[in-house]
């Protein structure tokens, strides 16, 4: 959700995908479909907007959207380890940072240039925490402690 949309993940039953409601009026503006040839339909677990697009998770699929048009920009295979996890998801300007909180697994950066989307960092959470992403207008954070000190910080 933003000042401006809230963007609901729908089940795999029926239609699916996402609706995209504009919060002014409450109408269902927009279905973002989630349809992919050679995979199975799946239920969009997690969404993050930020000020240019629209992220969701769709099974193993992170597919991001234009938040003007409303149309697909691009999309990547996370792999199977995204297939059933419990993930986390937040995007700043150009940035959307992903984990599987399932095994304290790998986190990754992604940062949206035009209409490719290229990995900017992945690594092992090693720490018994799950991550914490924060926001701020610049800056996308993780925290994978306890201590606030330890926040790693990527530039948008």
């Amino acid at each position: 959700m933003d000042d401006k949309f809230l963007v609901c993940g729908l089940s795999h039953v029926g239609e699916g995908g996402a609706k995209v409601i504009e919060r002014k009026s409450g109408n269902i503006i927009e279905t973002l479909p989630h349809e992919f040839e050679n995979i199975r339909k799946k239920h969009v677990r997690r969404v993050a907007i930020s000020k240019h697009f629209i992220a969701t998770l769709c099974g193993q699929m992170l597919c991001i959207w234009d938040k003007n048009t409303m149309s697909m920009i691009t999309k990547t295979d996370l792999g199977e380890r995204f297939l059933e996890s419990f993930a986390d998801m937040e995007a700043s300007e150009n940035l959307i940072a992903i984990a599987n909180k399932n095994y304290n697994d790998h986190i990754y950066i992604w940062k949206l240039e035009d209409t490719q989307l290229n990995l900017v960092v992945e690594f092992k959470n090693e720490s018994q925490v799950s991550p914490t992403f924060v926001l701020d207008s610049d800056r996308l954070g993780v925290i994978l402690e306890y201590n606030l000190a330890s926040v790693k910080f990527y530039d948008t």
